[in-house]
């Protein structure tokens, strides 16, 4: 993502911010939202209880920078643990309704 925002800025005739912070710890990054003059790149999805809360709040434009493909890393002939297995679950069920073009993968 930090790349992608680079080539943004870049794009635009723009210099890259001087001062910025990279972090994926959401305290962190909402503690420095509230506490200075910033701006932080992230979906919407990963500020929500803070903008629902009424603390932050969300520009209206759409930076047209989206995130690389992704999966989920098990091991190989491992059985996973009940719950494991049950969070596995749910991040499939969650990629299926963000991710119109996401298919479980086949077993066998």
């Amino acid at each position: 993502l930090r790349d992608r925002l680079t080539a943004l800025f870049l794009s635009h005739g723009l210099e890259q911010p001087a001062e910025t912070v990279e972090t994926l710890d959401m305290p962190v990054v909402a503690s420095l939202l509230l506490n200075n003059d910033m701006v932080v790149a992230l979906p919407v999805e990963a500020v929500q209880p803070y903008m629902d809360a009424g603390l932050l709040k969300a520009l209206p434009f759409d930076l047209g920078v989206s995130m690389d493909s992704f999966g989920i890393v098990t091991r190989k002939r491992h059985q996973l643990s009940p719950g494991a297995d049950a969070m596995l679950l749910a991040l499939r069920e969650a990629a299926a309704s963000i991710y119109p073009h996401y298919r479980a993968p086949s077993h066998g």
